[in-house]
């Protein structure tokens, strides 16, 4: 080894580019052993669909995964449109069950710093509540980031998936932890996909995701994943359905600045209409206010540090579910930042029409 430069990590978990002997960089990283395990394996079944370009793996113990370094580069439009159709290659390669694990990885898996379980199920309502809704339920009331009351919308929500769930979909080889930071925009032109919780699920979830933060030329990814795999009806009514888990392993983890927006969306998911998009206003805006402003009042050229916009742009997620279910019409973010900014009421959004 040359040199090595860290690029970060948290509590469980550090990355470093090394620079070996030959002048060879590659991309190391530490962790708990099922973490490695389950990442390696990963990776590996991913690749073995050669749809979207996955970093190889090079090695891997119950310490370190090393794996090929891909230099950074720009999104641009052609490299998303590339990765929407590799991406609906990549759920068409199937997987033995909902829940199936990788082949040879363990049932004990990670989403980032948060063990999860990858166990079988016969259906895909069946694995969503037994191993991904309810464990991080219970760890989020434990951690008094829910209360009783908050915890009992996210339960309504669980007890009619089935009814919520869309039509029946074959097991989908799935990313598993598709946040816009796990694709890579390479030097290449393409993106690649990275640090996967990788498993057997329902294809709606790993799209839902991209649309939990945000991704660059989003709207390109999926035009283009419709092109090869189109989506059953009603897919953007259910993308709050499969955001569920990820917002509750951030509450978990994170504690209150998620659960305003965990519970506005099981809300929309249940299209409670006794829940006021007003009152959902309020109690986003209390949850984000300091985010908001940081944003708001940023100087030209400024920008926002990546955990303050992820508040606000979640913020916006859920207030767009709860205001299509209230107003019946699609909303674009234009209208629920002028809502949460107070330059609209409720009244007038429904008066004027979309913008």
């Amino acid at each position: 080894m040359r040199d090595s430069v860290r690029l970060g990590g948290g509590d469980s978990a550090a990355t470093f580019v090394v620079e070996l002997g030959d002048g060879e960089r590659v991309l190391a990283k530490t962790a708990p052993a099922d973490a490695t395990a389950a990442e390696a394996a990963g990776l590996r079944w991913l690749a073995d669909t050669t749809t979207v370009p996955v970093p190889a793996v090079l090695a891997t113990n119950d310490q370190w995964l090393v794996t090929e370094h891909i230099p950074g580069g720009e999104p641009t439009a052609t490299a998303a449109e590339a990765f929407g159709r590799g991406l609906a290659a990549l759920h068409a390669a199937g997987a033995p069950a909902f829940g199936a694990a990788p082949p040879g990885g363990p049932t004990h898996a990670r989403i980032g710093a948060a063990p999860m379980r990858n166990i079988a199920a016969p259906s895909w309502p069946e694995f969503y509540a037994e191993h991904r809704l309810l464990p991080f339920l219970a760890l989020a009331v434990d951690a008094h980031a829910l209360t009783p009351d908050e915890a009992r919308v996210v339960e309504a929500v669980i007890e009619r998936l089935d009814e919520f769930a869309g039509p029946a979909e074959p097991p989908a080889r799935l990313h598993g932890d598709l946040w816009h930071g796990n694709v890579h925009w390479g030097a290449d032109g393409r993106a690649w996909l990275i640090d996967p919780a990788a498993h057997g699920g329902h294809r709606e979830t790993d799209l839902a995701m991209l649309h939990l933060f945000g991704c660059p030329h989003l709207d390109r990814i999926v035009a283009a994943y419709h092109e090869v795999a189109p989506l059953a009806d009603g897919w953007r009514q259910r993308i709050g359905l499969h955001q569920l888990f990820p917002l509750l392993v951030h509450t978990a983890l994170f504690g209150r600045s998620y659960t305003a927006q965990l519970v506005a969306t099981a809300e929309a998911v249940l299209g409670d209409r006794s829940t006021s998009a007003s009152s959902i206003v309020e109690r986003l805006t209390g949850m984000i206010r300091a985010d908001l402003a940081a944003v708001a009042h940023m100087p030209p050229g400024g920008d926002a540090p990546a955990r303050t916009k992820g508040h606000v742009r979640g913020g916006l997620d859920a207030l767009v579910l709860v205001l299509e279910h209230e107003l019946g019409r699609p909303v674009n973010f234009h209208e629920a930042r002028a809502l949460l900014r107070g330059e609209r009421s409720v009244t007038e959004l429904r008066e004027r029409g979309s913008d």
